[in-house]
């Protein structure tokens, strides 16, 4: 991937939480939304620390397995880095986010990222939704939405 002309809020809270998926593009915008709204980089810590505490409680209970909406970037202590043993699907709308992540991911055979649109179920690969959520449409399963910070627990 070639360095983008435009930034990404993705990439933004991946410089946030300290990782290392972001170009200075993405630096300068984090800067300059710190500029305008004060320090982010607490909030966003505090909201992934969250998702591992919602995360570890979903997998004790016996998720094993995850569907993410508005996923950003898989990294920095996202759901398939605290839920080791469970399976993962990340989506999101973005091409370019959704490109990133399956290059970060290449090589997992728990953890997939394609498009998905949280208001239409409907918009993701059904192959990769019963490959890495395998539980879908029966048994227990567990969904995040990164977008709205809401997770939940359904057994079908």
């Amino acid at each position: 991937m070639g360095e983008p002309a435009e930034p990404s809020t993705a990439r933004m809270i991946d410089f946030w939480l300290g990782g290392e998926h972001h170009f200075p593009v993405d630096v300068a915008a984090a800067h300059a939304f710190e500029q305008a709204y004060g320090p982010c980089a607490p909030v966003f810590r505090e909201l992934r620390a969250f998702l591992g505490r919602a995360v570890r409680a979903m997998s004790e209970q016996g998720v094993d397995g995850f569907l993410v909406f508005g996923a950003g970037l898989p990294t920095m202590g996202n759901v398939h880095e605290v839920a080791t043993e469970a399976t993962v699907l990340y989506t999101d709308v973005d091409p370019v986010t959704i490109r990133l992540g399956q290059s970060i991911l290449a090589g997992s055979d728990r953890a997939g990222y394609g498009f998905g649109d949280a208001t239409d179920i409907g918009t993701i690969d059904p192959s990769q939704l019963h490959r890495f959520v395998p539980g879908w449409g029966g048994g227990r399963w567990g969904w995040c939405s990164s977008g709205s910070r809401r997770s939940s627990t359904t057994t079908r």
